[in-house]
């Protein structure tokens, strides 16, 4: 191998590297503060934005709203189940009092993002 060969080599080992690394940024964001910025608002607004839930669980002045997003996660033939992410919304009177969300973060933020309150 010549020098120019190496030259190139490294060069495309470095382009490749500076592709990479916003994408593992995006996998480690975690959506706290997208889904924070719903507290407060109204339960027209969340389902406007949101759409029907997966669930919903009344309880005396609450009401609970789960969104839940899942992706498959296969190589090839390979199949090993799916990443998910589920979004709980707690509704106090109609208002969006608290948030919680579980599974993977980068799913829960890519859900949070698409759905961002104006």
């Amino acid at each position: 191998m010549g020098p120019g060969e190496r030259h190139l080599r490294r060069r495309l080992a470095i382009a490749a590297l500076l592709v990479g690394l916003p994408a593992c940024a995006s996998f480690s964001e975690r959506p706290d503060a997208l889904l924070d910025a719903w507290v407060g608002r109204s339960a027209s607004e969340l389902r406007e934005a949101w759409g029907l839930p997966s669930d919903s669980y009344p309880a005396p002045d609450w009401q609970f709203h789960v969104y839940r997003s899942s992706f498959p996660r296969s190589w090839g033939w390979l199949n090993a189940g799916a990443l998910s992410c589920e979004i709980t919304f707690g509704l106090y009177r109609g208002r969006v009092s608290l948030t919680h969300w579980s599974g993977e973060a980068w799913i829960c933020t890519r859900m949070a993002r698409e759905r961002e309150a104006h």
